[in-house]
This record gives C-alpha cells, sequence and structure tokens, in this order.
C-alpha cells in the first residue's frame, strides 16, 4: 500500500486505540454506536452470517467455511483477525482481498463515522483496530452483495465487538486458559464469553471436541436458545495439513450448516475441487526465498511446534537447518523451550523492535537471540522452519515476498 493509505488507515483505524490503550480499555458501547451509524444491526438481517470464536484457529476454520459456502454458488465476505501480512487482508471476497479503492473508500467511510461520536477519553475507552475492520469490513461487504458473511472475532465473544451481530450460526474451535485478563480467571469464564456471541437468532454452533467443562457450556448455551450443537468428531477428514486439521474440518462442517438452513446442497466434486485450491499463508504454508526452503506456520502452544516441527521434517526429508521462534512470555513460551531442547539444530528467537506484545527475558531462550533486522539474512540459506505468533509469521510472509492476495478460487 502507498504511504497516502497508510496514513489513512492510521487516522481511521488506530487513532484511538493508540492514544488511549496504556490508560482504559476498548469499548462495545462506541462500537455499537458505529454499528447503528451503518445500520449493521438491520442489513447484516438480509445475509446469512457465521460468527467463528475459539483460543486458536479461528482463521483457518474461517477461510475453510467460506470455501465451502463459495463452492455451493454463494457470494462469500470474509473478515479475519488479524490479517495476513497487513490490515488491508483481513477482508475479503471470494478469498481475494479487496482492491485497494475499495479499501480507501471504507477508511474513509469509518473516519467519517468516528467523526460523529463524542471524542473518545480514559472512561469511555476507545474503538479497538480489530472492532473497526470488522464493523467496517461486514459494511463494505454488504455493500459489495455478499450474501454470506463468515466473521473472525477478535478476542472473546460477548466481550468482542461481533456481539453487536445476529449471528445464524456460530463455529467454536477448541477453547483454551488464555487472555484470562479479559475472558475471566477459569476456562468456564473464557468458554462462556466466547459463547455470549449465541443468541435467539442462532440456528446452529459447530464445535470442536471440547473438555467436558465446556462442552457441558456448549449444550446448556444451546439448550437457551434453541440451536442445534454439531460436533465435529475427531475422525472426519482432515482438510489442511498438521494441526490445522482439524479447524479446517470445523469450517467445511459450519460451510455446510450455512448451506444447510439456506436450502442449498454442495456438489461434492465442487466442494472438493474449492478446497483443493485453499493456500493460507502462515499456515503450514511452504516457500522458496534466496537459497532457503521454509516452512512458515503460525503456532503459539507446544502442541502446535510439534505439529509443524513433525511437518517440516517431512518437507525437508530431515530437521531443519534452523529453527525460528517468535512468542510472547504469557503464550506457551515454556512450552517451546521444553520442546526444542531436544532437537539438534540451531534454535533463534527473534524480538520484534516496535511490538507491544510482552517478550521474555533473552536469558530464559538457551539458544541465539536477534531482532527482527537480522531475518532475510537468518532466512536465506537452508532449510527453515518459522513458528510463532501471526504478526511476526506475517512479517516473515513479508520478507519472503509471499503472495496472500488469494487464499482459495472457484474452479470454473
Amino acid at each position: 500500500m502507498d504511504g497516502g493509505l497508510k496514513d489513512l488507515e492510521q487516522r481511521a483505524i488506530f487513532e484511538e486505540w493508540s492514544g488511549l490503550r496504556r490508560v482504559s480499555s476498548r469499548s462495545l458501547e462506541r462500537a455499537g454506536a458505529v454499528a447503528r451509524i451503518l445500520e449493521l444491526p438491520e442489513r447484516s438481517r438480509a445475509v446469512t452470517v457465521l460468527g467463528v470464536v475459539g483460543s486458536k484457529g479461528k482463521g483457518t476454520a474461517a477461510i475453510y467455511a467460506s470455501a465451502t459456502a463459495a463452492a455451493a454458488g454463494f457470494t462469500v465476505g470474509t473478515v479475519t483477525s488479524p490479517g495476513v501480512t497487513d490490515n488491508i487482508d483481513r477482508i475479503r471476497i471470494d478469498g481475494r482481498i479487496l482492491e485497494h479503492g475499495t479499501y480507501r473508500a471504507m477508511l474513509e467511510k469509518i473516519a467519517a463515522v468516528r467523526a460523529e461520536l463524542p471524542a473518545p477519553d480514559a472512561e469511555s475507552g476507545y474503538l479497538s483496530p480489530s472492532g473497526l475492520y470488522l464493523l467496517g469490513g461486514i459494511d463494505t461487504l454488504l455493500a459489495c452483495g455478499c450474501d454470506v458473511l463468515v466473521v473472525e472475532a477478535g478476542i472473546g465473544g460477548r466481550s468482542d465487538e461481533l456481539s453487536l451481530l445476529a449471528l445464524d450460526a456460530v463455529l467454536l474451535t477448541r477453547v483454551f486458559d488464555e487472555h484470562r485478563d479479559v475472558l475471566g480467571p477459569t476456562v468456564v469464564d473464557i468458554a462462556r464469553d466466547k459463547l455470549g456471541v449465541v443468541s435467539e437468532t442462532t440456528r446452529a454452533v459447530v464445535s470442536l471436541p471440547q473438555t467436558e467443562e465446556v462442552r457441558r457450556e456448549v449444550v446448556a448455551r444451546c439448550a437457551r436458545v434453541g440451536a442445534e450443537p454439531i460436533w465435529v468428531d475427531s475422525g472426519e477428514p482432515a482438510f489442511a495439513p498438521g494441526y490445522g486439521g482439524r479447524n479446517a474440518a470445523a469450517g467445511v462442517r459450519a460451510g455446510l450448516a450455512v448451506c444447510s438452513m439456506n436450502e442449498r446442497t454442495v456438489d461434492s466434486a465442487a466442494l472438493a475441487r474449492t478446497l483443493a485450491t485453499v493456500n493460507y499463508p502462515g499456515r503450514l504454508s511452504e516457500h522458496r526465498y534466496r537459497d532457503a526452503a521454509v516452512v512458515i506456520d503460525s503456532a503459539i502452544s507446544r502442541d502446535g511446534l510439534v505439529a509443524a516441527l513433525e511437518f517440516a521434517t517431512d518437507r525437508f526429508g530431515g530437521l531443519p537447518d534452523k529453527i525460528v521462534v517468535s512468542v510472547p512470555a504469557h503464550k506457551d513460551f515454556a512450552g517451546f523451550v521444553a520442546e526444542l531442547h531436544g532437537v539438534g539444530t540451531a534454535r533463534y528467537f527473534v524480538r520484534m523492535r516496535g511490538s507491544h506484545l510482552p517478550y521474555p527475558d533473552p536469558g530464559a531462550w538457551p539458544w541465539s537471540w536477534v531482532e527482527d533486522d537480522a531475518l532475510p539474512e537468518l532466512m536465506g540459506t537452508g532449510s527453515v522452519l518459522v513458528v510463532g505468533t501471526a504478526t511476526f509469521t506475517g512479517q516473515v510472509l513479508r520478507t519472503v515476498g509471499a503472495d496472500v492476495s488469494t487464499v482459495f478460487t472457484i474452479p470454473g
């Protein structure tokens, strides 16, 4: 994107967050005012809306749900959080990112709507960037004629801007112990927050296998509003490699549920052809960079690291020459260290300069510690496995020049 578009993005989306994030918190009340000005509660009822919540794998699930509905002939708009390499690729129509002109118009409209609101302060709270992308994205996708929307929550459910919409279906990926400061002190509290987007308009909740306590919450919430619980069996076909296979399977099931509630069937051959085109960079994706073969995955747990290492070892025909990691201290940093102690290859931790993420102390990482300006040289030779947050893998994807414009296509 050009500098002018970046400046507009900063003003429209990030201005309130930049000014108040250290002294306040996001405001659903202000976000609700934005939604009302855009008339989203009313306009979104004319289409089918699938909300995606959970602790990990939401993006993969959203992409596969979108591809499934698109294979049935729907025009599908997708909002994911965060983007793959940039903010413009948070919002897609039938798998493709918005044109720059459409994105500019969206940012200008958000800026105009914000100007109608009282100025924010520490007491009122701020409009969160993820929430503005969600609301602005939905407004744009509706204007572009989409008839199915697949929308990923930022963090949580009831506490997220996604809760401002009446959802026809909800997809719940695995629920883990995360974001306690925002979502609650226990896994049950976290599950209740995420399930807070399920309302009387919700006809189906598609869920991956959960712990027994979370499963009870799903059943109770569905019973309360009359929604059908649809459980994704662990033995169902995996449409994506490694750890993401279960999330892809959940996405396909949710996409099929959307088709069913619209009384539309999906030709199995057309579905298979469409799913075969899915390419979601940063989710066990393979790349060439200079003289290197690179596998990139946005895993932030020890289990995810194990799956990524197995995948890369299979692709490279042996252990990677280098394993490059970047995870904050509040994620499973300890699990990464414990797992990599037994791996006999070069291991690097990358600190992203300017990031607001809480990185561990360098002394807690037993191997090489580098800054992100070392990435081009570090990644240029041999076989490389890159694992870490979506923000980090997005920077690596930019470094290797990955094409993120299309995450699936609809074969003619």
